[in-house]
């Protein structure tokens, strides 16, 4: 690992990320949005548990350099992240994508951790059709906290196995 990723490995390893270390199990997401819907999501399915810390990681790039700190740490852990195929994407976008996923996907370490795909994104698996990047934790925590709000199957499959 060069000099420049380690002090931004050291950056983002503030206060509050720092609870991997004391974790059970470690669920690494990609943003804000991820971190409020994942737990969220677990309590009203009744499968969630207070030892397990979730991280935002910042962004899909950043997530090789935690899997790498976890696997050196041999600390149990599962990717959240997103497919990022969006209809809206061209070709570079969607190629984009596939390469950030490779970058997860060739660190992961079977023997510690395990990968969940999102379809697109949080907002697409629990049923968000217009799409605003203004107050995206807010617009997807208010749709599901609506009392008539009904946990789509393939979160509720995903959410499990998160925390399971």
């Amino acid at each position: 690992m060069d000099d420049r990723k380690k002090i931004n490995l050291i950056y983002w390893i503030n206060p509050e990320r720092s609870e991997l270390f004391f974790a059970k199990k470690i669920i690494l997401v990609e943003g804000q949005t991820d971190k409020t819907i994942i737990p969220f999501l677990a309590k009203k399915l009744n499968v969630f548990k207070n030892e397990y810390t979730i991280i935002d990681c910042g962004s899909k790039d950043n997530m090789p350099l935690y899997i790498k700190l976890l696997n050196g740490f041999k600390l149990n852990y599962i990717v959240v992240y997103d497919r990022d195929h969006q209809a809206n994407k061209d070709a570079n976008g969607i190629n984009s994508a596939n390469i950030s996923t490779a970058g997860i996907e060739n660190v992961l370490d079977a023997r510690y951790g395990t990968s969940i795909v999102l379809i697109n994104d949080i907002e697409e698996e629990i049923g968000i059709i217009e799409r605003n990047n203004k107050n995206k934790p807010f617009i997807a925590l208010s749709l599901v906290s609506e009392l008539n709000y009904e946990i789509p199957n393939q979160i509720q499959n995903k959410i499990n196995t998160i925390y399971g």
